[in-house]
């Protein structure tokens, strides 16, 4: 297929790798960086050059002849809507690495309204990271300009919230309220990273959260690992070892995602409502 790519962060980067490995034509590559600008993208991927040049014109690219457009630009639904809103304008399907496109519903209903409406007029799909990292989950911080960064919504991982209305919803669960937790992991006097939880409750007074979802992002972690665990009959334990590496994830399931969003009716739609992304057979 013919990718226009919109952003080239390290997300970015690693996902066109990806495409190119699959077989798919860059046809555009747009970035608001001056650096990267002008350049080839081959330049920037390491690789011989593409004859793609970087330009900082997002609609100029969105006028290139192409079937989708990998979207890595930003976290939050409303600082990224003008965008998607001009790929969709321009038929194009979109694979989004926004946090809160995930599962907008929960938070921007209105925004998730009509970015679904507009891309079901226009017959395309649109399916769903990186400040740096240390940055995000405030490496260095004292604790009290930590819980300001908290309080100003600069620190923290996007998307946790709409990930428990997502699991909720794809289980058929209707929850009445949403709570998020956000605490620094201090070593001394420094913050060293973040202990984020978010519970999802069915009903008002439950004593029990029936969506738990509990992240620990910090320097010198010990025993990294990452763990699913549903009670039910029988009740399941998953513990993956050293943990499922976050960059490597988010590029792997956007590239994987291509075939099946082209394949896809036309809206607004969370993965979970996506068939089981996989490696596509190599032809």
């Amino acid at each position: 297929m013919r990718i226009i790519h919109q952003g080239l962060g390290n997300i970015g980067l690693g996902i066109a790798r990806l495409v190119l490995e699959r077989g798919h034509t860059i046809v555009a590559a747009v970035d608001l960086d001056p650096a990267a600008a002008g350049q080839d993208l081959g330049a920037l991927l390491g690789a011989a050059p593409l004859g793609v040049e970087v330009t900082t014109d997002a609609a100029g690219a969105l006028r290139q002849p192409a079937d989708i457009l990998i979207h890595c630009t930003g976290s939050r639904v409303r600082a990224v809507l003008p965008q998607l809103e001009a790929a969709v304008e321009a038929r194009l399907d979109v694979v989004s690495t926004c946090e809160e496109l995930a599962y907008p519903w929960y938070h921007h209903p209105e925004e998730a309204r009509r970015l679904d409406d507009l891309a079901r007029r226009r017959g395309v799909t649109v399916g769903q990271r990186r400040a740096a990292l240390q940055r995000k989950v405030g490496v260095g911080m004292t604790p009290e300009a930590f819980r300001a960064g908290v309080r100003e919504g600069r620190l923290g991982h996007v998307g946790l919230v709409e990930s428990v209305a997502m699991i909720a919803g794809a289980v058929g669960w209707e929850l009445s309220r949403i709570t998020e937790e956000i605490d620094p992991v201090v070593d001394g006097a420094a913050v060293q990273g973040l202990h984020q939880v978010a519970r999802g409750y069915r009903a008002d007074g439950d004593p029990e959260a029936a969506v738990v979802l509990d992240l620990v992002m910090a320097m010198g972690a010990r025993d990294p690992h990452d763990a699913v665990a549903i009670q039910g009959t029988p009740p399941l334990r998953l513990v993956i070892a050293g943990g499922i590496h976050g960059d490597i994830a988010t590029w792997a399931i956007a590239a994987n995602a291509i075939p099946v969003i082209k394949a896809a009716p036309p809206g607004l739609l969370p993965i979970s409502q996506l068939p089981l992304l996989h490696l596509p057979p190599r032809a």
